[in-house]
This record gives structure tokens, C-alpha cells and sequence, in this order.
């Protein structure tokens, strides 16, 4: 129960860090959501380890300018 509660909890950090990119950018939430979030979620199994990768260095295939705001949020 306590390991759900935390995954739940770093999907809603996750999603919130997402949808200050997609501000940033200027592009609808909905829409990278599929376009950009949902492909990475299939690849790397949640948002919270992409930001994860990012933030120790590991190399993530995402195109600019999504790849330099995810460093920056990461």
C-alpha cells in the first residue's frame, strides 16, 4: 500500500513537472501529452524516470526543445 501511494505520488510530480514544460513552451497539455509523454512512458515504463535519467546524466532520445526543458526541470 505504501509502495502504491509513492508511485502514485511521483506520477502526480511527474505530470505536474510535464504539464510547466508544456507552459513554457506554449503548447497544449492534452495534445504533447500524446505526442510526447505517452511514446516515453511505453519506453521508459513512467515520466518520473526520465526525469530521473536526465538528472544523472543518462542520455534520453527526445527532440529539441522538449530535450533542453526536461534537463531544465530534471
Amino acid at each position: 500500500e505504501k509502495e502504491k501511494l509513492e508511485e502514485y505520488k511521483r506520477e502526480k510530480r511527474a505530470d505536474k513537472m510535464f504539464e510547466r514544460i508544456c507552459e513554457i513552451l506554449g503548447v497544449d497539455f492534452t495534445e504533447s501529452y500524446k505526442k510526447i509523454a505517452i511514446p516515453l512512458i511505453e519506453e521508459y515504463g513512467d515520466l518520473y524516470s526520465i526525469f530521473e535519467a536526465l538528472a544523472y546524466g543518462e542520455e534520453v532520445q527526445l527532440e529539441e526543445p522538449w530535450l533542453s526543458e526536461f534537463k531544465n526541470m530534471a
